[in-house]
């Protein structure tokens, strides 16, 4: 997600919950990205993505639902993370991990095979077997 984001010239602030973590992730790009250990310090933002497992229980400062920035959660079980719930509060739009989990697939079958995927055919394939785990 960050290579893309920079590339899109997105300002990056990574936050986890361990900060030697983010400052390592932080040092494998070169600029436009930085460590944040206190969330408290960030500012309204645009976009939020959320890479922390589900069951982590982890949720954000209010103040950074305020301006109802998109939010993404790369999680796909359970759908709702308490994560998204949080976002869900503040009327933010929500991506759940599972959308992530396909338009990822469909963009590497193009770049594998170089065909245009089955949109329909895996989307189906997957949104089917995924509703079939218990959550």
């Amino acid at each position: 997600a960050i290579y893309v984001l920079r590339k899109l010239n997105v300002k990056i602030t990574v936050h986890n919950r361990t900060d030697k973590k983010a400052q390592e992730l932080v040092q494998s790009f070169p600029d436009g990205v930085k460590a944040c250990a206190d969330l408290g310090d960030v500012p309204p933002v645009d976009i939020i993505i959320c890479t922390i497992p589900g069951p982590a229980q982890f949720n954000l400062p209010a103040h950074l639902f305020v301006e109802r920035p998109i939010v993404l959660d790369a999680v796909y079980l359970p759908k709702w993370t308490p994560f998204l719930l949080q976002a869900r509060e503040y009327a933010c739009p929500t991506v759940f991990g599972i959308d992530m989990l396909v338009e990822q697939g469909l963009e590497q079958f193009r770049i594998w095979t170089g065909r245009r995927p089955p949109r329909h055919a895996i989307s189906n394939a997957v949104y089917s077997f995924h509703s079939q785990i218990p959550q």
